[in-house]
């Protein structure tokens, strides 16, 4: 059973008469549906929807360096054990540059190949672990463009099957 987050659908508004090109109004809606399996749930903590909200990570002045995010999730699952895996690399993109994300959940450092992030015992249980988001260190002797960078962590959990 995987379960994917950050799928984002987008619906175009438009009015129902003719108008000209001049008079075309546009909007896109974000919309998120998540149907709860009740043997395997991977959620934000109760009243937390940051998933569901952009995150910013902010310049640290002092420190010479931007904020990573943290953040937790709730995780449950009476299947066994579950893991986790990026859909595609983590990364931070400018005009003129790519800046890698390092991605942790529950202290795992994740890739595009599943790894155990809870075990049997307390995915049965369900606990709140730990995410972390930060930027990857420029490599030596360079440093990153200045500029704003956009990105999407797509994150898939799945139980190991036993």
């Amino acid at each position: 059973m995987i379960k994917i987050h950050s799928i984002i659908a987008f619906l175009l508004l438009s009015t129902s008469h003719i108008l000209s090109a001049n008079d075309i109004i546009e909007h896109k809606v974000k919309v998120v549906v998540e149907l709860p399996n009740p043997n395997f749930i991977v959620r934000p903590p109760t009243g937390n929807n940051w998933l569901y909200e952009t995150q910013t990570m902010h310049w640290d002045m002092v420190g010479n360096r931007h904020s990573a995010i943290r953040q937790q999730l709730y995780i449950e699952s009476s299947l066994g054990p579950v893991t986790a895996r990026l859909y595609n690399e983590a990364e931070l993109v400018g005009i003129n540059d790519r800046i890698p994300l390092n991605v942790r959940i529950n202290s795992v450092l994740l890739t595009t190949t599943a790894q155990q992030i809870l075990n049997s015992q307390d995915s049965h249980a369900g606990r709140l672990v730990p995410v972390h988001i930060s930027i990857q260190p420029a490599p030596s002797g360079t440093q990153y463009q200045p500029g704003t960078y956009l990105g999407q962590v797509n994150l898939v959990f799945d139980i190991l099957s036993p």
